[in-house]
């Protein structure tokens, strides 16, 4: 979060519930912003832990994919196609008749607790929060994935957040939720033999790996001095002024010339529109609100907009000759910096995508590990993994305070390892891995594009009911009848005297009746709805309003085999069981089975059944 913060307060480990305020004391942003990241946390968690990884809600689920507009829900046609222009409609049938692209369906899906949020289906191609999603090439197969985080918004991006009322000034910033779905090419010509929902891929299994990269920030040892006339230099940081450092990742692991990193004393948070380029001079909309906060001959600048973060991608970097006030201009030094992508933005200045300008106090390649490089005012940081992955955009925070409790001469807020005592040693700071920006990945399906552009889609989204509308079926009554056969008509179906019946619970909160399949499962009997003839050895039968299923059970006459079965499973909309099997046993009554032999029993030497 690049925005003008104190420090960043929250940690998850501490187990903080909640922020109190006392009266009388000093209101800190710090404060206010870990309140929101507490209760965010919570609402993650606490929605992970019922839903797990990956989830949506089966009636309003995101992210479905169709290859037509017929395929979408009847509400989604009704409330969102059905509205739009002739113009409109056209144009996205003729997307979809070209191949390679679809539809996403709208609703809500949640990856690792974050709600992600879709109000109306879009072409996959026309994502709201991506602009460089191109429709899938022929001849493909990919995998489908949900890549989600959080992105700062300020101002800059969203002119919303001003306060008209007060002139336009910015107050706080946002957080946004950003969900993009990406498409993994699989290597592999279609049709794909032998992929799944649940085939191992490589490179997403790699999107899943945590960060790597560990950094360590310190403040300058003094060097020991005898001389009785040479003060001491004091240790620790030395500016005069509370500050936040930032170090983040230019480029990461992979880029020409291998990963760099820039860093800020103010967060990252100086920056301001960027409304022309004239060659190597930029025009902005603001030099900052003064001299410390603002832009100036000497500093970096990184020129990016809305289509090179939403992609993560670097900005290209730029060094600062001269500031003109007058004309709000920056002059760049002549030439591109060889730490600077070779093009300034994907498709030139496009006021739409928020073009800026941010500003930055140095930026450096990553060093080998364990040697620790300066920032300024004492402060030094070093990147402590050499074979890191490092990823563009990872970052730390560093607050420098001139003044602590335990450091008159000024100190950085750093974890430390504690020393004999129990006190935190200066001398032995800890690694940490960065502060974000972490992505959450969710699988959601299969897409195969057949050469002449046909679409295969594959849906691997996991969808549960509503808590109200578990379907949970029961068994009620039917089970271990007997029927008494006639055998002198071997060609007979035998009824059992009362109907098997199963329930499903909660059944005035469902959205619709379930159905419940019936199946001869033992012997070749037959089975049909309560009261109806019976056709065949598998019968449908829909739940009552009480949520009851009923059906009868005929019996085949077979001597030879007298115990017969039949198993109900609960099925979904699509005709998948989604229950375990309930089982019915019945049995033909058979003299044979109970016949009496009376032995020496004169009085019943005639009788030879029951």
């Amino acid at each position: 979060m690049k925005g003008d913060f104190t420090r960043d307060t929250f940690q998850a480990e501490k187990h903080y519930q909640e922020v109190l305020m006392q009266q009388g004391r000093v209101q800190l942003d710090a404060d206010w912003n870990e309140q929101a990241a507490l209760a965010a946390r919570r609402a993650a968690t606490g929605t992970a832990d019922v839903l797990g990884d990956c989830g949506g809600p089966a009636d309003n689920a995101a992210f479905g994919t169709a290859t037509t507009v017929a395929q979408l829900p009847s509400a989604q046609q009704a409330e969102w196609f059905n509205k739009l222009t002739a113009a409109e409609k056209a144009a996205i049938n003729a997307k979809l008749a070209a191949g390679g692209d679809f539809l996403l369906t709208a609703g809500r899906y949640y990856v690792d607790g974050i709600q992600c949020e879709l109000e109306r289906p879009v072409l996959f191609s026309a994502q709201p929060d991506r602009f460089a999603a191109d429709a899938l090439a022929p001849g493909k197969s990919y995998l489908l994935f949900l890549d989600v985080w959080l992105r700062h918004v300020t101002a800059l991006e969203d002119g919303g957040l001003r306060e008209p009322a007060l002139g336009g000034p910015d107050t706080a910033t946002r957080a946004k939720t950003v969900w993009q779905v990406r498409a993994l090419d699989l290597k592999l010509a279609p049709p794909a033999a032998g992929i799944s929902c649940t085939t191992p891929v490589t490179a997403f299994t790699d999107l899943l790996q945590p960060a790597s990269a560990r950094l360590t920030a310190n403040t300058a040892a003094v060097n020991a001095t005898d001389d009785p006339c040479d003060v001491p230099e004091s240790a620790g940081y030395k500016g005069l002024e509370n500050q936040l450092y930032r170090v983040e990742i230019h480029a990461g692991t992979g880029a020409p010339g291998g990963p760099t990193w820039k860093w800020s004393r103010e967060n990252g948070s100086v920056a301001a529109a960027l409304t022309r380029i004239n060659g190597d001079t930029l025009t902005v909309a603001s030099l900052g609100a003064d001299a410390r906060l603002g832009f100036r001959a000497g500093d970096w600048v990184e020129l990016l907009d809305d289509a090179l973060e939403l992609e993560g991608q670097p900005g290209q970097l730029r060094h600062v000759a001269d500031v003109n006030a007058a004309q709000r201009t920056l002059k760049l030094q002549a030439g591109v910096n060889p730490l600077a992508p070779p093009a300034q933005f994907p498709d030139g200045l496009n006021p739409a995508r928020h073009p800026k300008v941010r500003r930055w106090e140095g930026v450096a390649a990553v060093a080998a590990a364990n040697i620790f490089l300066p920032l300024e005012s004492g402060v030094q940081i070093r990147f402590d993994n050499a074979a890191a992955k490092y990823r563009t955009g990872e970052y730390w925070q560093i607050p420098a305070r001139a003044a602590t409790a335990t450091a008159l001469a000024g100190d950085i807020e750093w974890p430390r390892a504690l020393n004999a005592s129990g006190q935190p040693d200066s001398q032995q700071p800890r690694s940490l891995p960065p502060r974000g920006i972490e992505h959450h990945y969710c699988r959601l399906g299969l897409a195969q594009v057949a050469a002449a552009g046909a679409l295969t889609l594959t849906d691997c989204r996991c969808l549960h009911p509503a808590l109200t509308a578990v379907p949970r079926m029961f068994y009620v009554s039917g089970d271990g009848q007997e029927v008494l056969p006639d055998l002198t008509q071997p060609a007979q179906f035998f009824k059992l005297p009362q109907a098997l019946i199963v329930g499903v619970a909660n059944a005035q909160c469902l959205p619709q009746p379930l159905v419940v399949r019936f199946t001869i499962t033992g012997g070749a009997g037959r089975v049909a709805a309560k009261g109806a003839a019976p056709t065949g050895q598998t019968c449908d039968v829909t739940s009552d309003a009480g949520g009851l299923a009923s059906c009868d059970f005929y019996l085949e006459a077979n001597k030879n085999n007298s115990s017969q079965q039949v198993t109900a499973r609960l099925l979904d909309a699509g005709g998948r069981g989604v229950s375990l099997p309930l089982i019915f046993n019945a049995n033909l009554s058979l003299a044979s089975r109970v016949a009496y032999q009376p032995g020496p029993c004169d009085l019943l030497k005639t009788a030879r059944d029951v």
